[in-house]
């Protein structure tokens, strides 16, 4: 009779085994940390001449409240931190965190532009 318990002691591991996962800080206040994403691809949308086809979603960690931002596929750095600051951190204050996937506008570029802008020396 085969028994499933030798099974188990015999499987081979084919992958390396997992990291320790650390979950993020939760945090006591409104607007400490944001989480960063955008929705590229949509239809063009024209607001008088503006034309936008990305939207840039803004969502709060602590209450999950979100902020839809209307913006364009192709916004420079020093855009988007004028549009972050404006919409986000002159309403909110200023954050103790962004967390955002590797989107290629959110740099070490953007980082020192949101210094500057926050007189963050």
């Amino acid at each position: 009779m085969f028994c499933l318990s030798e099974c188990y002691e015999v499987t081979i591991l084919r992958y390396k085994l997992y990291g320790k996962l650390e979950p993020l800080t939760v945090l006591l206040g409104l607007w400490q940390e944001v989480l960063l994403d955008f929705i590229t691809q949509l239809s063009r949308l024209y607001i008088g001449t503006t034309k936008y086809d990305t939207i840039l979603v803004v969502v709060d960690y602590y209450t999950k409240i979100a902020k839809f931002i209307l913006t364009t596929t192709n916004i420079a750095i020093p855009e988007f931190v004028a549009l972050f600051y404006e919409n986000i951190e002159l309403k909110y204050s200023s954050l103790k965190g962004i967390v955002s996937d590797q989107d290629t506008r959110i740099t070490s570029k953007f980082w020192a532009k949101v210094y500057t802008y926050s007189l963050i020396k």
